[in-house]
């Protein structure tokens, strides 16, 4: 994350002031930064630790949607930027410390600098990408293919996550996974 900002041509200076507009929070493992259906009211960067996004799908089964780790960023984006419900949840899934960004505190630095807002729209369509790849990948990849993905670009992941959570948020049971991983 912070090498992207600086990759952006945000200037130092600017990066202080987006630094300056956020707040420092800690989470315990296992503890709920955002429950289902409250109002997201922080984008947050991972400074140190783990999170992950999820929700219970109608049979009430927990799915994992996202994974934040050190340098990611994570948040409810409806939920966020039209303050209303948000239907994931976010727990931290090891001891986490975060940078928490209000919306307000978002909108008053990108009315009053451009770059920042640039920043912001570049982010967003970063993001929009990874969604749009996983979604792809979902549809398009078989899991042994989405596991070898995953095992590429986040390596440290099958350390740090329960392989339950693993299974859902690759679209598939944790007996394929356990099956895929065992082939390997």
């Amino acid at each position: 994350m912070i090498e992207q900002i600086l990759e952006s041509g945000l200037s130092v200076e600017l990066f202080e002031k987006l630094y300056d507009a956020t707040e420092e929070m800690t989470f315990q493992k296992g503890e709920l930064l955002l429950d289902q259906n409250e109002h997201c009211r922080y984008i947050y960067i991972v400074q140190e630790g783990l999170l992950r996004m999820f929700y219970f799908d109608d049979k009430g089964n927990d799915v994992t949607h996202w994974f934040a780790s050190e340098q990611s960023l994570m948040s409810s984006p409806e939920s966020y930027f039209e303050e209303s419900r948000s239907q994931y949840l976010i727990e931290a899934l090891e001891d986490t410390i975060v940078r928490a960004l209000t919306l307000d505190s978002l909108n008053d630095l990108c009315g009053k600098h451009h770059e920042i807002e640039r920043f912001g729209r570049l982010l967003t369509l970063r993001m929009f990408m990874e969604v749009n790849k996983k979604l792809m990948d979902i549809q398009f990849k078989t899991g042994k293919q989405r596991y070898d993905a995953l095992l590429s670009s986040q390596p440290d992941i099958f350390q740090r996550v329960k392989l339950g959570h693993i299974a859902t948020y690759l679209g598939m049971t944790q007996v394929s996974l356990s099956r895929i991983r065992s082939e390997k």
